[in-house]
């Protein structure tokens, strides 16, 4: 078999093209993996908006309760102040969570786009020595005879 015999079996083009239907997965992986992430960011959101809003009904019915009752006022600024705390702590903690959850979905994304990147390279370069040894040994053997 000639070299550009071997050559016309499979073109640069469709190696490149068969390898790129390899890569596309790993792009379909990343772009599930970043919208799960935003998804359960968003729910991390609306939890915390609802915490707060529980929140503050709990307090507006405390100090309704504390009024008709007739409470000292120190009794109320306690109450009130350990709700403060624990939604300022509770609301704290769900950040975290989710400022987390979103440098893992970015680091998640950045990875697998820079594994594309390095396999997208390393193809092109198969493909230009292959295509170059080819040539070289096509002519070599063209001299040949």
């Amino acid at each position: 078999m000639s070299a550009s015999a071997f050559l016309s079996l499979e073109m640069p083009e469709q190696v490149l093209a068969r390898r790129w239907e390899n890569i596309q997965p790993i792009e379909s992986i990343a772009a599930a993996a970043a919208a799960a992430a935003v998804v359960v960011a968003v729910v991390v959101v609306v939890v915390v908006v609802v915490v707060v809003v529980v929140v503050v009904v709990v307090i507006i019915i405390i100090v309704l309760v504390i009024e008709i009752v007739k409470v000292e006022v120190l009794v109320v600024k306690v109450v009130v102040a350990v709700v403060v705390v624990v939604l300022v702590v509770v609301v704290k903690a769900i950040l975290e969570v989710v400022i987390v959850i979103v440098v893992v979905a970015v680091v998640v994304v950045v990875v697998v786009v820079v594994v594309v990147v390095v396999v997208v390279v390393v193809v092109v370069v198969v493909v230009v020595v292959v295509v170059v040894v080819v040539t070289v040994l096509d002519e070599f053997v063209a001299e040949i005879k």
